[in-house]
């Protein structure tokens, strides 16, 4: 074999190795800060509202509608959770593993942002935020929101819920 052909081979096979050294790098890093995560975006602020006129008729007010209650509860029937209750409000709460997660599921099989249950007239939507592994109901994954009904299981990684009213 030759002095160049040797060189050349000798090139590649280093090159090769270092690759395989960057491909390893990545992967563990990757391990220990897990992938990067889109970030929810912020509420939006309403803007100022204008300022009132000056002169003009005496009104009342307008009233309100009155806001139907859409308090019900998450059952946890599987999982770390199980047996446990969460009462509803009349907010949105996201589930997910990050801390900023109103509820918080310990498992690797649950996305940071995972899903998002909102109030919506008389009952819930769920909604998926483009979950790594899906969001489960009544056994089908969903994508999407999709209106939740009391008594439909629910399932995020290895948690399974339920809505009760």
């Amino acid at each position: 074999m030759s002095g160049l052909t040797y060189v050349v081979l000798s090139g590649g096979l280093l090159a090769l190795m270092w690759i395989f050294v960057l491909i390893v790098l990545w992967t563990i890093r990757a391990d220990l800060f897990g992938p990067k995560v889109k970030r929810l975006p912020q509420a939006a602020t309403p803007p100022p509202a204008s300022p009132a006129p000056i002169a003009g008729p005496a009104t009342a007010p307008p009233i309100p509608a009155p806001r139907t209650s859409q308090a019900g509860e998450l059952v946890f029937l599987d999982g770390p959770l199980r047996g446990r209750r969460l009462t509803l409000r009349d907010q949105p709460i996201t589930i997910g593993r990050d801390s900023d997660s109103g509820l918080v599921l310990h498992d690797d099989y649950v996305s940071s942002y995972h899903a998002r249950l909102s109030p919506n007239g008389s009952g819930w939507v769920l909604e998926d935020l483009g979950s790594t592994n899906g969001t489960y109901v009544g056994g089908r994954r969903i994508s999407g929101s999709v209106p939740l009904r009391p008594g439909i299981p629910v399932k995020i990684g290895s948690t399974v819920l339920e809505l009760q009213s």
